[in-house]
């Protein structure tokens, strides 16, 4: 009985309702509201439901653009064809610029 008393009260005197400090709150009532409080719909719902979606078009319309607009200069700066190696071009058009050995171009066009 003691043993239980002892173990009991340390519990008791320490327990979350004793250190709880919010225990003194009472929960906030929210308003009741009325049917009568509610805003009550003017006008044409068509016309509103037109100028929404002329303002979302246009959103969309400008950001649609923009990123067109992105996309293209990413593709331009990328510049795909960067490591692509030319043809090549064994003609003789193509190696003058070089000024090869006459005989060195024929074996070249031989080959």
């Amino acid at each position: 009985m003691i043993n239980r008393l002892v173990v009991a009260t340390p519990n008791k005197l320490l327990s979350i309702g004793r250190v709880n400090h919010i225990r003194n709150h009472v929960p906030m009532r929210f308003p009741a509201g009325t049917y009568d409080e509610l805003q009550i719909p003017q006008g044409s719902w068509a016309e509103m439901h037109k100028q929404q979606n002329r303002l979302y078009n246009t959103y969309f319309i400008i950001s649609a653009t923009i990123a067109t607009v992105l996309f293209a200069a990413a593709f331009y700066v990328s510049d795909i064809n960067k490591y692509k190696l030319p043809k090549i071009s064994n003609s003789e058009e193509g190696l003058k610029f070089l000024n090869p050995d006459p005989k060195a171009l024929q074996y070249i066009l031989e080959n």
